[in-house]
């Protein structure tokens, strides 16, 4: 797990998650090896705090954003996350990496986490 320190949300309004990542040494589906959490709970154990699942962004060609392919160092930006489902929240955010026995573990990196409002649009 990496975690965030605890993010205010109590005045957000429309607040957005995004992040660069790059996996290697990825086999099968190792999208269902990573994942990003929400909590609005976490303490300093994991294990008791609810945690909610984000969905991916996928790979967006046109704008070179979502999931990174597996087997390269190239990193990709996730494209914006909706958080806005936690508006009026204080939230962790958990990105978890996990592996099975016997199983090839592959690598995430993940940089440059940013949470966001979008830029207002002046008509």
């Amino acid at each position: 797990w990496l975690i965030t320190p605890q993010i205010d949300l109590t005045r957000a309004k429309m607040p957005q998650l995004g992040f660069d990542h790059a996996f290697n040494q990825a086999e099968g589906d190792f999208t269902n090896e990573c994942a990003v959490m929400i909590s609005t709970d976490y303490v300093d154990d994991v294990r008791t705090a609810t945690w909610t699942q984000l969905p991916w962004n996928m790979y967006d060609e046109a704008t070179n954003t979502g999931f990174p392919t597996a087997n390269s160092w190239t990193f990709y930006n996730s494209g914006r996350m909706d958080l806005s489902a936690w508006n009026d929240q204080r939230i962790c955010i958990g990105f978890r990496y996990k592996s099975e026995p016997d199983q090839t573990c592959s690598t995430w990196e993940v940089k440059n986490i940013l949470v966001s409002e979008p830029e207002a649009v002046e008509e």
